[in-house]
């Protein structure tokens, strides 16, 4: 007998359709392929580790293609993600920065809670269950081949990650079924990653130094973006929350295949007032030493040895210190992927508008957004859109 669902990938957008489809549907088969014998190993790593799952500051304005993400939200985005959570019975809190974490400060808190969901609704679990290929036959049912034989369904699901985090399971390899089926896929792009810079004789030295900044992306001599947050140093490029964020908007930009000209600019006294250190900087009977005052000392140094010719360079670096972009962080390390399936070839059921009763969820689909919980949130609230159209 086919399954009524087949979802192929075990997380937290197919934990989500799973739970809400058997919810509501408690007689129908479900059954999700993990290709691993452990479950929702990205879900356990968010956050750090914490399980950032959601933000205060949840918007589909925040996302790219976010009049689809808008559909898929509807109204009280967040407000319906929480209840989902709360029906797991999980304990959570909002941080300062308006981020939602479970009480237990763990990940695979939410993970057990998952789990355990879709255990009580008898939804089977194939794991070390590697799938191949999916394709209709001449019945119009879907078929399933994997490395333990083939399985049929009457709908499926595809929540298989994109190509960000290979070591935990990300692999894109389902783009390649659904190509099968008709789809496209736009250019992929690791996103929510570090920057690498040319001035490494900058970053060196500043290597594993914080500040609170405010970094600008430039592109063609153009404010494209900017944002404010902790700005991380390492040998050869730029790091930290901030940074990020940042790298998800220059993804975008690559994405799209636009000729790129990115620089990065860092004010680091975004909180000061700026006469107040220009008058002071050019007041100074000693500049270096007013520097000092000022900064970090290593920073005044770095300033000092490559920028000191005049007190204008000085300033300048101060408020708006520059660095050529050489490319964006390994996607092996990238939280995120800029691209996938184009939300035109979805409903804002998640369905595709090619094949009928083919689900695309979570990271598959062209809608990234910031680090903070975002993504998660998409992955959460796609999934249980998709299970309550699902009939």
């Amino acid at each position: 007998m086919p399954y009524d669902l087949a979802i192929v990938g075990l997380g937290p957008s197919s934990a989500a359709m799973a739970i809400t489809y058997k919810r509501l549907n408690p007689n129908k088969k479900v059954c999700i392929f993990e290709k691993y014998p452990v479950a929702l190993r990205k879900l356990s790593s968010t956050g750090n580790g914490k399980g950032n799952f959601t933000n205060d500051n949840l918007s589909p304005l925040i996302y790219d293609n976010s009049e689809f993400v808008s559909q898929v939200f509807g109204e009280n985005p967040k407000e319906k993600l929480l209840l989902f959570i709360d029906s797991l019975g999980l304990k959570y809190f909002k941080d300062e920065e308006g981020r939602f974490y479970p009480l237990s400060l763990s990940a695979k808190t939410i993970t057990h809670a998952l789990l355990r969901e879709l255990s009580s609704l008898y939804v089977d679990i194939e794991y070390e269950a590697f799938v191949e290929k999916v394709y209709k036959n001449e019945d119009g049912l879907f078929v399933l081949n994997t490395v333990n034989g083939s399985y049929t369904a009457k709908s499926v699901a595809l929540a298989t990650g994109s190509i960000n985090y290979q070591s935990l399971g990300g692999d894109g390899n389902m783009f390649v079924s659904l190509k099968d089926f008709g789809h496209t896929v736009t250019k992929l792009v690791q996103s929510n990653i570090y920057i690498k810079v040319n001035e490494k004789a900058i970053t060196k030295r500043l290597s594993g130094l914080r500040f609170n900044a405010r970094v600008y992306l430039i592109n063609d001599g153009e404010e494209y973006y900017h944002e404010d947050g902790e700005l991380l140093f390492k040998d050869n490029a730029l790091s930290g929350i901030v940074t990020f964020n940042v790298s998800n908007r220059l993804a975008r930009l690559y994405k799209k295949g636009l000729d790129c000209n990115p620089e990065i600019v860092i004010d680091f006294l975004k909180d000061q007032d700026t006469e107040e250190i220009v008058n002071y900087i050019f007041n100074s009977k000693n500049v270096y030493e007013s520097l000092y005052n000022i900064v970090h000392p290593e920073l005044a140094k770095v300033i000092c040895d490559n920028y000191g010719h005049s007190n204008k360079e000085i300033v300048q670096n101060l408020f708006s210190m520059r660095f050529t972009v050489a490319g964006l962080g390994d996607i092996e390390n990238a939280q995120a992927t800029s691209g996938g399936i184009p939300t035109t070839e979805l409903k804002d059921t998640m369905e595709s508008k090619i094949v009928d009763n083919l689900y695309v969820l979570g990271d598959l689909v062209d809608t990234d957004a910031p680090s903070g919980g975002f993504n998660l949130s998409f992955a959460f609230l796609s999934g249980i859109k998709a299970g309550e159209s699902l009939e």
